[in-house]
């Protein structure tokens, strides 16, 4: 029908069916296309679509002169975190007020949300800001996590005293 409407997540198929009126037309044959090939392509003959990116394409059933529409809109397929990984993976010891960046690799590549929660388990000895730079406050041993979707790493901050040379 005209102006109908119709999601599809990436890599979703959907096979489109148009009926001719009346049903003793001359040339009941539908041609399908796309309006956005890249976003849903369409088997003409068939009317078989694939969703192929994120975005909107205008589908179109066309019989002689006649035709119809509708509006496809796709959406990004949830692509979930397999690991998150912090590097350095080892820390030398830091003194009071000492810092250390710190950064998380999250795969996949193309994992729908890569954000990185970075937290201290203990903050009295060290704190961890929401870019992964990690302050050393206070003598002591503390881990720092990278958490993302549902994976998370860790590693073990030391800060030693500082050593005062006369």
């Amino acid at each position: 029908s005209e102006g109908a409407s119709f999601s599809l997540t990436e890599g979703a198929t959907h096979t489109f069916r148009a009926s001719v009126a009346p049903s003793d037309a001359t040339n009941k044959t539908v041609t399908w296309s796309s309006s956005a090939s890249a976003v849903v392509s369409i088997n003409a003959q068939t009317g078989a679509a694939e969703a192929l990116a994120a975005g909107e394409a205008t589908i179109t059933a066309r019989a002689g002169s006649v035709s119809a529409t509708c509006r496809v809109t796709v959406t990004e397929s949830n692509v979930p975190v397999t690991s998150v990984a912090i590097s350095p993976e080892q820390v030398s010891a830091l003194n009071p007020e000492g810092t250390v960046q710190l950064s998380a690799t999250v795969l996949p590549e193309n994992a729908t949300d890569k954000s990185v929660v970075w937290a201290s388990l203990d903050q009295t000895v060290a704190t961890v800001s929401e870019t992964g730079l990690v302050t050393a406050v206070a003598v002591g041993s503390t881990k720092i996590t990278a958490t993302a979707g549902e994976h998370q790493d860790e590693i073990t901050i030391t800060v030693e005293p500082a050593i005062i040379s006369v």
